[in-house]
């Protein structure tokens, strides 16, 4: 019986301790999961404005393409005026027109403006918004083909290229 005493004792400080423990343990692990998380949120901040900054620098490069094609299809319209192409020019002049419009926005449209104005344009008009995302994608993804293509023939071209151009199907150049 003075073991069941004993033991019950026991018990019960063991109980005490297990319920004391927690706690401590409990506050501790609170802000260990308190700095992590603040933590996470610095790298996180941090990402987001690397992304930001990436994208606004982007943003001024795709300005200043669209801005330099639209002056090339610019000059493409007044040769096709000179050959009396009129309907082609205005076709012409009428990509260089919208090129111009794109540059301008993003010269001076903030990001969060851009996102914000694709969102509703979605939204008003989700057809148009995927053909035009697909459209995009495809030309996207020919142009970076074309210009893989082009990277490597230029390099075969610098590099190892042994063509002798002295000689040709009539024999060599004197």
């Amino acid at each position: 019986m003075v073991d069941e005493i004993h033991s019950g004792e026991g018990q019960r400080s063991s109980v005490q301790a297990k319920e004391a423990a927690p706690a401590g343990v409990e506050g501790r692990g609170a802000a260990t999961s308190q700095e992590a998380k603040e933590r996470t949120r610095a790298v996180w901040d941090d990402a987001r404005a690397n992304m930001r900054s990436a994208l606004e620098g982007r943003q001024q490069e795709a300005a200043t393409g669209a801005g330099d094609v639209a002056g090339a299809l610019r000059n493409a319209a007044r040769q096709l005026e000179e050959q009396h192409k009129s309907s082609s020019a205005r076709l012409v002049d009428n990509a260089a027109e919208g090129l111009e419009r794109l540059a301008d926005t993003l010269r001076h449209k903030n990001l969060d403006a851009m996102v914000h104005d694709a969102e509703s344009f979605a939204r008003r008009e989700p057809g148009l918004f995927f053909g035009t995302a697909v459209a995009i994608g495809f030309l996207a993804a020919r142009f970076l083909k074309s210009s893989s293509q082009q990277g490597e023939r230029t390099h075969a071209m610098g590099e190892g290229s042994t063509t002798d151009v002295t000689h040709r199907e009539t024999g060599p150049l004197h």
